[in-house]
């Protein structure tokens, strides 16, 4: 059975957002090599220290993520994406989950 993959549908980002987004693919890059456990552990602690990203913010960074990587647009860069949009909100001091690339509901408390 083959699926034909969508691929994602991008807007127009600014400067600052690509700019921000190719410093994240770089350091979604390197953890996506990690084993899961020792980046899971590490956006755990980003989403524990830092404050939720709001939904804006998160697709704005999604966007800009797929505007500078071409492999980041189809389903089969799905982890990378997801990595690097949870690394720009960590550049920008704020968290997001990393499977959904949104905000989280409840925090941990």
């Amino acid at each position: 059975m083959s699926i034909p993959l969508q691929p994602e549908a991008i807007t127009r980002a600014n400067f600052h957002d690509r700019l921000i987004a190719l410093i994240a693919i770089i350091i979604g890059r390197r953890m996506e090599r990690q084993q899961i456990g020792e980046f899971c552990r590490r956006l755990e602690t980003w989403s524990e220290r830092y404050p939720p990203a709001d939904t804006s913010m998160a697709e704005r960074y999604r966007n800009a993520v797929c505007a500078v990587s071409r492999r980041c647009r189809s389903q089969q860069g799905c982890l990378l994406r997801s990595l690097s949009t949870a690394a720009a909100c960590r550049i920008s001091r704020r968290s997001v989950t990393w499977c959904t690339g949104f905000t989280e509901i409840q925090r941990k408390q």
